[in-house]
This record gives structure tokens, sequence and C-alpha cells, in this order.
């Protein structure tokens, strides 16, 4: 297999046009790949650290120049003339080249930003897509199965309507469709959606991640409009979709209580059982 001859390092701006770092991995036979490392608008407090300038004369602080300057000098000369196949020891030097438990020197979305190149870089070496690289780097020999999309609907959280503490209301197809009856579902359900809210006078304006920013009061009645929604159509909830959620709690949780609900703080215990009697 070919061995890493450069990685090189650029910020670029991500589709809400906020910097993210785009990196560049060229063998010594000269294939190479690229990989961007975009953020969301919530961030876990578990999550490990994304490295930003915080230079407020950049961006209001969201360049990434210190990742590209890291990339493009300390990782290139740490990785350069490595074997590109060996994604678990490349994956390793970046790990303890960092050394710390939540990623806070070099960043995680330094680390990821190469990490992913070099996995595509290998994917176009063995000449195989990368889920099939990732295949064999995993030494998974379970039978492939689809890929079952999601699909955001509406927004709320820190993404849309902040009335709703629940950040994505999602629609998951059932796993024995393909994934091009999976699209359609989730297609025509959608515009179905946007359909429904005009008749209701609501926005159909979008968040962040592309689910409506609308005029629902709370989580319930999202919940209630999407279900209704879909068995009005030639789709049955619980049948052949299933409704999700990305709740991103760190987000409605404030001194020990969690604010589910507006302006009702809920114990963890409390909290539990409210998650349970919606999956109900």
């Amino acid at each position: 297999m070919p061995k890493i001859k450069k990685i090189t390092a650029r910020q670029i701006l991500d589709s809400r046009g906020i910097p993210t770092i785009e990196s560049e991995v060229v063998l010594d036979n000269d294939l190479f790949a690229k990989a961007s490392v975009p953020s969301g608008a919530s961030t876990g407090k578990y999550e490990a650290v994304e490295l930003r300038d915080n230079d407020l004369k950049l961006f209001w602080g969201k360049s990434v120049l210190k990742s590209v300057n890291l990339i493009n000098n300390k990782i290139n000369s740490l990785l350069s003339g490595k074997d590109i196949s060996d994604q678990k020891s490349l994956d390793q030097y970046l790990i303890e080249a960092d050394g710390t438990a939540n990623k806070s020197n070099l960043g995680a979305n330094t680390i990821l930003a190469v990490s992913i190149a070099c996995l595509k870089a290998s994917s176009l070496a063995r000449g195989k897509e990368d889920y099939e690289n990732i295949r064999i780097l995993s030494q998974n020999s379970q039978p492939l199965i689809p890929v079952t999309p999601l699909f955001n609907f509406i927004n709320g959280g820190l993404h849309g309507n902040r009335n709703l503490s629940v950040q994505e209301f999602l629609i998951i197809p059932k796993k024995d469709l393909s994934f091009g009856q999976s699209l359609q579902m989730g297609s025509e359900l959608y515009q179905l959606v946007k359909k429904k809210l005009l008749e209701i006078k609501h926005s159909i304006g979008v968040g962040d991640e592309g689910g409506f920013t609308t005029e629902f009061k709370d989580n319930y009645q999202v919940l209630d409009f999407i279900q209704s929604t879909i068995d009005a159509s030639d789709y049955k909830c619980n049948h052949d979709v299933f409704l999700g959620l990305d709740m991103a709690a760190s987000t409605y949780y404030h001194q020990g209580q969690y604010f589910f609900n507006a302006g009702l703080g809920l114990s963890a215990d409390d909290y539990f059982e409210e998650v349970v009697k919606i999956i109900q």
C-alpha cells in the first residue's frame, strides 16, 4: 500500500457560513483525498473539544487557523511516510500527539479532518468505496444491509422554535425498505408536512438542519401533528414509518433539572418517566 506523502489543510466555510477545516492527504502514488468537519449548532458537554481561534476579529472567534497550522506542520511531520492502510495506527498517532482525554490540545475537529481524509485516501488506494474500506478495517464479516436514512421534519431547541425543547423531530422508515424507497417516503412525507403546515397557517421556514420551524406550543403538539399527517397519507405511523427524537437534553438541563416542558423543571427520575411516556 502507498504511504503518506503530504498532509495539508485550509479554512473553508460550512453550509451555515461558519469556518471549518478541510484536510487533504496526498499519497506517494499521487492519489489524494479531502475531508471537512463542519460542526452542529448544539454541543453536548461531554463531547470532545473543538479547537477554535477565539479571535473576535475573525469570524466572531470561530476561525480555525490554529488547526490549519497544526495540520500543515505538526501533523504533516508526524504522519508523513506512514502506511495509509493502517488506519488504527494513524489514529493512535493523532490521539497520542494530543495527549488529552477530550482532545483539547489538537482539537477533535483537527484530528477528525485528518483521520477521515486518511480513510478516504486508503479507500482510493484499495479501489474500494469508503463503506467497503471501513468493513475491511473493522474486520466485519456480517452481511451488508441498506442504510436507513432519518428525515428531519420539525426543528426546535437551538435549531428552531424555542418553545420546543426537543431539537429535532424525525421520521424513520422501516428497515426492510431499499434506500430508494426510504428516500421516496421521506420526500413525500416532507412535502405533505409542508402542505399541512400551510393549511393551518403555520410558518414553513426551515431551521439549521432543514426541518420546519413552526409555531407549535410544545413537543406533544408537534408529535400529534406529525403522526396525524402520516396517518392521512398512504403510509402508516408505527408500521411503515416511525417517529424519532433528537433530544439534545444538555440544552435544557440547568442546575440539576430538565426543563423539558416550558417553565417546569424535572428531576432525572421524573424526566425519565416523561420520556418513557412519550415513547409509549
